[in-house]
This record gives structure tokens, C-alpha cells and sequence, in this order.
């Protein structure tokens, strides 16, 4: 069964929608499976990239779904700030629970959401969540055995800008297990991924680990920060964001490396 024919099936849903790749696809194939019986929702939270805000409400317009942010106070639940090795777990089971809840009382059947079958390969224990509030949170992805690869040649078809968007996660995956998720560190490291995107190419990623940021760039692109120049800026930068030591991550960017100090 193909990935309209799932959807469809569910007859009204509600795609929860980050602006990447994963979740721009479903929009867009909720909207051609079921027009205005989908709407896309984002949880408006602390833990959002400010570009991950702006590009969901410039996917929206282009798929022409109705888009709502609802907000999400995810800095006020304990279990998520103690951030940790369980912390997407509660994460992603608050924002379902209040996506469930906004759903229910205003009538919609289903929340559908991006997992795919590459995720299967990863820590990811907000899969945990959504397995548990399956009766109402469905995954399309898994259901039609889609993986990233091929989410992306779907995103080419369909038109959709971020098509070949870089992979992201949220803010609070910057920050080292056991370090709490407060609105300054998360400022920081958003504020510190803003200023590298200016002068350096492809996946970059600024880990937070208290005083000192640790910066993850593709291998390739190292030489550029070896300039003097650029190499001061950004020193510079880093300690007025309130950084005390910058450093470089030699094995180069690397999804989900905070993971390695939990797994074995």
C-alpha cells in the first residue's frame, strides 16, 4: 500500500510538522490524500531552531495546508530539563499528549508523524512514546516501509524546497546528557549554529558541554577553520555567547554523537 492509500485511510489527521524533510513530506501527501481534512501543527518550543520555525511556516504556504503553532512549554516539565538518557522520551510524549488533546477536542481522528525506517538504527527513545500512544499516533513511514532515501527522492517529486535539507534534531540534542536544558544554553548553541552557518558548508552541529562548546563540521571543510581570521571571529563569538573553551570534534560531524557517552 502506497503512502497516500495510508493516510487516506485515516480520514482526518493532524501531521506533526517540524520543517524537515520527514514531516514536509507527510504534509504534503496528507494534503493530496485528504485536503482540508489535514492540518500540519508544530510545537512551538523552546527546543525549536528559530530556522526550523521559519522554514515549516514557508513549507505550509507552499503545500497549502493550514498550519498552527501550538505552543509547548517543554522547559516546564522536570524530566525533560534533567536531560537525561530519557529525556526524548518525555519530550515527545508531552507534545503527542497535548497534540492528542488538541485533536481530540477539536475532532480530529489521527496524529501521523515522520519515523522512518533509518530510525530504527538509532538511539531514539521517543520512539518509545509514540509506540505507547499508537491507538492514536500513527507513523506512515513505518507503515509503508519508506526510508530517509527515499523520503528525500519523494520531497524531490513533490517540488518541496527542503528536498535536500541537511538532517536536524532539536536544540536540547546539542546538549550533554546530564546538563540541564535551561533558555540561555539553548540560546547559545542556536545563536553559536547561526554565526558557523556563515562561513561554513554542509552538516555542522555546536555541542554544549558547560563551559566548553565542541564543534562538529564535515571533514572537509576543517582547512576553513584553521584560517586566522575566521579561526579568531569565531573564538571570539563563542566567549561572548559565554563559552570559556572552543574546540574542534577531529572525527568531524557525526548524527546523534552525544549518544556515545550513553552507549556502550
Amino acid at each position: 500500500m502506497n503512502l497516500i492509500n495510508i493516510i487516506r485511510k485515516y480520514q482526518k489527521v493532524i501531521v506533526a510538522f517540524s520543517g524537515g524533510v520527514d514531516s514536509s513530506v507527510l504534509c504534503q501527501a496528507a494534503h493530496l490524500a485528504l485536503g482540508k481534512a489535514a492540518i500540519a501543527i508544530t510545537a512551538d518550543s523552546p527546543l525549536l531552531q528559530e530556522s526550523e520555525r521559519t522554514d515549516a511556516v514557508k513549507v505550509a504556504n507552499i503545500i497549502g495546508i493550514k498550519h498552527i503553532m501550538l505552543k509547548s512549554d517543554d522547559l516546564s516539565v522536570p524530566e525533560i530539563t534533567v536531560n537525561d538518557k530519557n529525556r526524548c522520551y518525555y519530550c515527545k510524549k508531552f507534545r503527542f499528549n497535548n497534540m492528542c488533546l488538541w485533536a481530540e477536542i477539536n475532532n480530529f481522528s489521527y496524529i501521523i508523524e515522520g519515523s522512518n525506517l533509518d530510525d530504527k538504527n538509532d538511539y531514539r527513545p521517543g520512539m518509545r512514546a509514540i509506540t505507547e500512544l499508537s491507538s492514536m499516533v500513527k507513523s506512515p513511514f513505518l507503515a509503508a516501509e519508506i526510508n530517509k532515501q527515499e523520503i528525500r527522492e519523494i520531497a524531490r517529486k513533490y517540488g518541496l524546497p527542503v528536498w535536500d535539507k541537511p538532517s536536524q534534531a532539536c536544540l536540547a540534542s546539542r546538549l550533554s546528557y546530564g546538563l540541564n536544558l535551561t533558555d540561555k544554553r539553548l540560546s547559545q548553541v542556536d545563536k553559536a549554529e547561526n554565526f558557523l552557518h556563515k562561513f561554513i558548508n554542509g552538516q555542522l552541529r555546536v555541542r554544549h558541554h558547560g563551559n566548553l562548546a565542541r564543534i562538529e563540521i564535515m571533514p572537509q571543510e576543517f582547512p576553513k577553520l584553521m584560517e586566522n581570521n575566521l579561526r579568531t571571529k569565531i573564538y571570539t563569538e563563542f566567549k561572548n555567547l559565554g563559552f570559556t573553551f572552543v574546540t574542534i570534534d577531529m572525527a568531524g560531524y557525526k548524527m546523534g554523537s552525544q549518544n556515545a557517552a550513553i552507549i556502550n
